[in-house]
């Protein structure tokens, strides 16, 4: 067995499943959503190195197994658990949100107000149309977007706000939003 290649591959599995549980469940930073590639990749590259190093000198024994055992069982743990529990799930909080917005050639409430909201709120927005062409409304990340709807027509969305975090309200018809239909919703954690 090669002690350093064993020890190094071990490290990089183990990197890579720490990588790979931030990338997918940690909430402290959307910038660890970048890590999994990096992290898959280091894990192919430790299970590739792994059984040179403990082929080298002959059949592994027990004892050399042993530490690749934990890393997997650590692994499966880590990344496989929250797949099988999900998501935590948000209660709702029992108050709904009713929220009006008047679309018109280029923007909600012409000046495209910042909404917040509470985790777990059931969230109503409803649309007028009062411009001259086809508008909607979604909220990127939280609610599917609503039917286009014609001028004088009004549509209604409901969702619950499962995610906190600042999001965009847009008009989801190409290029509305870059015209400037888009505005802030904010989710925050409840309040007692």
């Amino acid at each position: 067995m090669d002690r350093g290649m064993y020890i190094s591959s071990h490290l990089l599995i183990l990197f890579g499943i720490i990588g790979t549980w931030l990338s997918l469940y940690s909430n402290i930073s959307d910038s660890f959503k970048e890590l999994a590639g990096v992290s898959i990749l280091l894990i192919v590259l430790g299970l590739m190195t792994l059984p040179v190093a403990l082929l080298k000198n002959g059949p592994p024994n027990l004892k050399q197994l042993s530490p690749t055992a934990g890393v997997l069982i650590i692994g499966v743990i880590l990344i496989g658990l929250p797949i099988f529990t999900g998501p935590p799930r948000v209660v709702e909080s029992g108050r709904i949100i009713n929220i009006t917005l008047i679309s018109t050639e280029w923007a909600f409430n012409q000046t495209n107000p910042t909404i917040q909201v509470e985790l777990g709120d059931r969230v109503r927005i409803t649309l007028i149309n009062n411009g001259t062409i086809t508008h909607s409304i979604e909220v990127v990340g939280l609610g599917p977007p609503s039917p286009k709807i014609n001028p004088g027509e009004n549509i209604t969305i409901e969702f619950v706000a499962t995610k906190e975090g600042t999001f965009d309200y847009i008009c989801p018809i190409p290029g509305h939003a870059e015209f400037g239909m888009h505005g802030k919703f904010i989710v925050t954690s409840r309040t007692k």
